[in-house]
């Protein structure tokens, strides 16, 4: 076996024990990753869509999902 066989075994299993330990009542899995990844300051929405790996009008239904929640502040950037 060699390292990205390894390195992709360990991902998978990875992931396949989070959506099993990791759950909040009224949250998706993707929500609960998505309030993991955003840090204290922010993030920029592309950025945030690249860390989760989905596409942007994905992100966007999730964040607005998460904002109509009142667990995260979407703000518009300036500039």
């Amino acid at each position: 076996m060699n390292y990205s066989e390894i390195f992709t075994t360990f991902l998978i299993d990875l992931q396949s024990y989070l959506r099993r330990r990791i759950s909040y009542s009224g949250a998706s899995y993707q929500q609960l990753i998505a309030i993991i990844v955003i840090p204290d300051d922010g993030i920029e929405m592309n950025q945030l869509a690249s860390k989760i790996g989905i596409k942007n009008s994905t992100l966007t239904r999730l964040v607005d999902g998460l904002k109509h929640k009142k667990w995260i502040k979407k703000k518009t950037a300036i500039g």
